[in-house]
């Protein structure tokens, strides 16, 4: 696993997370949660990216280094983890062969090997289940309660009394 440092801002209704080493790269979200979270899967993918086209993934800057840069008008200065691993490893699994024949059927259709379709399928569900977990935080967090009326009422007659 790799992490890279990035830094967070607040923007507009929400925050957005930039990386160091990759200053197109940036990723968004309603909370800084959330964004930290999407700015994980982005970074994923980004790396995944190099390694699809052949080419090598650039090491992250020391995070040190990063800490000794002025922060400006950052909220925080992160290291954010891919979940990716930078060289193929051999793996010997047992499974149904009527679910190994329907693997390969699939996997032959969208013009992938086998192991490259277990690997998207893994892919694909892990960042259903962070898409879900996000939904699951942001559903979670308190909003404001409304004002009872005894409180609503009292605050009008202070506005009252002052005229």
């Amino acid at each position: 696993m790799f992490a890279y440092p990035a830094r967070l801002f607040a923007k507009d209704n929400g925050f957005v997370v930039v990386f160091a080493d990759f200053v197109d790269l940036r990723a968004t979200g309603k909370n800084a949660h959330e964004a930290v979270r999407n700015a994980s899967m982005a970074l994923t993918r980004h790396l995944e990216s190099f390694v699809a086209k052949g080419q090598a993934v650039p090491p992250p800057s020391l995070f040190e280094a990063e800490l000794r840069r002025p922060k400006g008008d950052a909220l925080a200065q992160l290291l954010i983890p891919a979940d990716y691993v930078g060289r193929v490893v051999r793996l010997n699994i047992s499974m149904d062969e009527s679910v190994l024949n329907m693997s390969d059927r699939q996997s032959a259709q969208l013009g992938m090997t086998r192991s490259g379709y277990i690997a998207h399928l893994i892919r694909t569900d892990r960042d259903r289940l962070m898409r879900a977990a996000a939904q699951a935080d942001a559903k979670a967090e308190p909003k404001a309660a409304p004002k009872s009326k005894p409180a609503a009422k009292a605050k009008a007659k202070g506005k009252a009394r002052k005229r």
